[in-house]
C-alpha cells in the first residue's frame, strides 16, 4: 500500500514537473511575440497603418486567424485585412482627433493557461495601436502648434516667394532668345502677386506682432486660381468670365496653394481644368487632372510631419482645413486615370 502511494506521489510530481516546464515555455513564447510586437511597432515609425500588415506573422503565431481595420483617415476611407475571418470576433474602435477607426481581430478558442497567455499578448497589441493612433494625432497637433510659433502666414509667403524665384530663374536659365520675350510677359504678370507677399514679409519681420487681418475686398476667385496654378508651373483651363468673392483671402490662398503644388509634383505634369457651378448659395468647384499623384487617395489629405527640409508638411491637410474654416470642404474622388478635386465655397 505505501509502495503504490509512494509510486503515485512520484508520478503527481513528474507530471507537475513536466506541466511547469510546459507552462515556462509557453510563458516564454508568448512573451517572445509581445516583444516582437514591439520592435515591429518600433521599425515602421509613424506609419500607423502599416503596422497591421507587419505584425501579421506575429499576430498569427499568437493564435489569430484574421485582421480587418476600416475607418476614417484624416478625411479619407481606408481599409485592410487579411486572413480568414473564423473563429472568436474582437472589435476594438479607436477615436482621436481626425482618426476613427474600427479593427477586428478573429481569434482561436482557447482554454486555460494558453488563452491567459495569449489575451497578454493582445493586450500589448491593442495597447502600442492606442499609442500610435494617439500619437500620430498629437504628432499632427505639435506640427501646427509649431507651425503656428514660426508664424503660419510668414511660412506660407516665404516658401511660395521663394518658389516662384526659383520657377522663374529655371525658366530664364533654360530659355533661347526666342522664348525671353514670351519669359519677361509672364514676369510681368506674375510681379504684382511677387511685390505683395514681399512687402506682407517685410511688415511681419518688422511688426511680428502685428495685425495680420486685412480688410477684404470682392476679388476674382478664377484669376486667383489661374496665378497659383501658374505659380506651380501648371495651365489651368477655366471658364471664360470672372467669380467675384469677398473670402478671406489668406485662407483661399491656403487652399489653392497646396492643391496646386500637390498637382505639380506629379510626372509627367498633368492636364489641369476647373469647372464651377453656384448651387443653394455655395460655390462648387471641381479641379481635374489628368493623372494622379503617387499616393493612395485615401491618404491623399495625411500630413507628414517633416518635409526633406525638417519643416512641417502640411500640405493638402492644410488645404482641407482651410476649406472646413470657412465652412466649406474639399474631398477628392478618382476619375478614370485621374483625379477630381472637389471644393465647395460659401457663395459671396
Amino acid at each position: 500500500m505505501l509502495e503504490w502511494f509512494a509510486g503515485s506521489l512520484v508520478l503527481v510530481g513528474l507530471s507537475m514537473v513536466l506541466s511547469l516546464s510546459w507552462l515556462r515555455r509557453a510563458a516564454r513564447q508568448y512573451v517572445s511575440l509581445a516583444q516582437e510586437l514591439t520592435a515591429r511597432r518600433a521599425d515602421i515609425g509613424g506609419d500607423v497603418l502599416s503596422w497591421f500588415a507587419a505584425c501579421r506573422t506575429t499576430l498569427e503565431q499568437a493564435g489569430v486567424n484574421g485582421l480587418r481595420y476600416r475607418g476614417l483617415w484624416f478625411g479619407g476611407q481606408v481599409e485592410g485585412d487579411w486572413g480568414e475571418r473564423r473563429g472568436e470576433r474582437r472589435t476594438r474602435m479607436l477615436n482621436a482627433g481626425d482618426l476613427s477607426l474600427t479593427v477586428e481581430l478573429w481569434v482561436r478558442p482557447m482554454r486555460g493557461e494558453r488563452r491567459m497567455l495569449r489575451e497578454g499578448v493582445l493586450s500589448v497589441f491593442d495597447l502600442l495601436l492606442q499609442q500610435s493612433v494617439l500619437a500620430k494625432s498629437e504628432a499632427v497637433a505639435a506640427a501646427l502648434a509649431q507651425q503656428a510659433e514660426l508664424s503660419l502666414y510668414l511660412q506660407h509667403d516665404l516658401k511660395n516667394l521663394t518658389q516662384w524665384v526659383l520657377l522663374v530663374t529655371d525658366q530664364f536659365a533654360a530659355a533661347d532668345d526666342d522664348q525671353l520675350l514670351m519669359l519677361a510677359r509672364h514676369l510681368r504678370e506674375h510681379a504684382p502677386l511677387a511685390r505683395q507677399r514681399a512687402e506682407r514679409l517685410v511688415d511681419q519681420l518688422s511688426d511680428p506682432r502685428g495685425d495680420i487681418r486685412e480688410q477684404q475686398k470682392p476679388y476674382d476667385l478664377l484669376q486667383e486660381a489661374r496665378i497659383f496654378a501658374s505659380l506651380h508651373g501648371l495651365d489651368l483651363q477655366t471658364p471664360d468670365g470672372a467669380l467675384r468673392v469677398a473670402l478671406p483671402k489668406r485662407n483661399v490662398e491656403r487652399i489653392l496653394d497646396p492643391l496646386f503644388a500637390s498637382l505639380a509634383g506629379i510626372t509627367p505634369p498633368p492636364k489641369v481644368s476647373l469647372d464651377l457651378r453656384e448651387e443653394d448659395g455655395w460655390t462648387k468647384i471641381e479641379i481635374r487632372s489628368d493623372r494622379r499623384p503617387p499616393i493612395s487617395l485615401a491618404r491623399l489629405f495625411e500630413p507628414r510631419i517633416r518635409d526633406e527640409h525638417g519643416l512641417p508638411a502640411l500640405g493638402l491637410y492644410q488645404s482641407r482645413t482651410a476649406a472646413l474654416s470657412l465652412g466649406g470642404g474639399l474631398t477628392a474622388q478618382p476619375r478614370g486615370e485621374g483625379l477630381v478635386y472637389a471644393l465647395t465655397l460659401p457663395s459671396g
